[in-house]
């Protein structure tokens, strides 16, 4: 027996590939007598198409679990495209929120920088008219006495001379033009006041005899007129004045001092103080008094004193 598989060896040793070492093994499982010799080339191409059969099969099997694999990469690109997809919309819908969001904001930021800029420009707007008040105050400063000839040295350029020259004929042309006219409405004015006091004074002359003998020396400002001529006992008042003086005087000094209320408020009080007396004629005389030249004195032509002397001395003669 040991001699038989001894030869079988031999008879199968060209056979066996080295490289294909599970196909020998399974040739070497099977009984010696099962195998035919004859049939080795034919089996041994069997054996190469099984062999190349396993290949290919496994090589599809490869192709398959590539396939599979593939399918499984395909799955697992397409779930990452799912989950990508998913993102996309999540990153869009944020996004979009983040546009509406953005969308406020940027609203809210530009009313408030077009306030902003608003009240900037009325702050600068103030700013330039103050600037521009400052600078005419300081022009006006600078120039004491608008009514002097402007002088080339107070001036930067000989156009601002030029342009100051001008004015100041034209201002003074002005002026003086007012103050004609000023003058000619103060004189008609007074021209009917005087007309009304040269009233108030005849109608004085009647109640006084002394009348114009007591205001001829009275001098008064033409803008007291006025308020003599307002007053109720406008001739009493104008025969005060003329007895007092320094009454007089005090007035003139309240008008010269532009006082003209306090002036207004005297002249109230004299009227006032004489309201309630009555000015009557001194009396006759009983009988005709002999002056020491032997002539008679018309009581007409006498004085205030000689009124008085004569007066007492008929008390004295009544007593006796």
């Amino acid at each position: 027996m040991g001699n038989v598989n001894e030869s079988a060896s031999q008879q199968f040793e060209g056979i066996i590939d080295n490289g294909a070492e599970n196909f020998a093994v399974d040739l070497l499982s099977n009984p010696a007598e099962e195998i035919i010799p004859e049939d080795s080339d034919s089996d041994d191409e069997t054996s190469q198409n099984d062999d190349d059969q396993d290949d290919i099969n496994l090589e599809g099997k490869d192709e398959d679990d590539n396939d599979d694999d593939d399918q499984d990469e395909g799955s697992d690109t397409s779930a990452e495209d799912d989950d990508q997809d998913d993102g996309d919309t999540d990153s869009q819908k944020k996004s979009d929120d983040d546009d509406q969001y953005s969308a406020r904001v940027l609203k809210r930021i530009n009313k408030i920088s077009a306030k902003r800029k608003a009240a900037e420009a009325t702050v600068t707007q103030q700013q330039e008219e103050i600037t521009s008040l400052n600078e005419r105050l300081v022009a006006l400063e600078g120039k004491k006495d608008l009514n002097k000839k402007p002088d080339v040295e107070d001036y930067d350029t000989e156009e601002e001379f030029e342009e100051a020259k001008v004015d100041w004929k034209v201002n003074k042309k002005l002026a003086e033009q007012a103050k004609i006219d000023n003058e000619a409405k103060l004189n008609i004015e007074y021209s009917k006041v005087e007309t009304k006091i040269q009233g108030h004074m005849e109608k004085g002359a009647k109640k006084y005899k002394d009348f114009a003998g007591t205001v001829q020396d009275l001098s008064l400002k033409r803008s007291l007129l006025p308020e003599i001529n307002d007053l109720k006992n406008a001739s009493d008042v104008i025969y005060y004045l003329g007895k007092n003086s320094d009454v007089a005087d005090n007035l003139n000094d309240y008008v010269a001092s532009n006082q003209t209320i306090k002036a207004g408020k005297l002249l109230q009080k004299i009227s006032s103080s004489i309201k309630g007396k009555k000015f009557t004629r001194p009396p006759k005389p009983i009988r005709p008094i002999k002056p020491k030249g032997g002539g008679l004195k018309d009581m007409e032509a006498m004085s205030n004193a000689e009124y008085r002397k004569m007066r007492h001395k008929q008390a004295k003669t009544k007593r006796w």
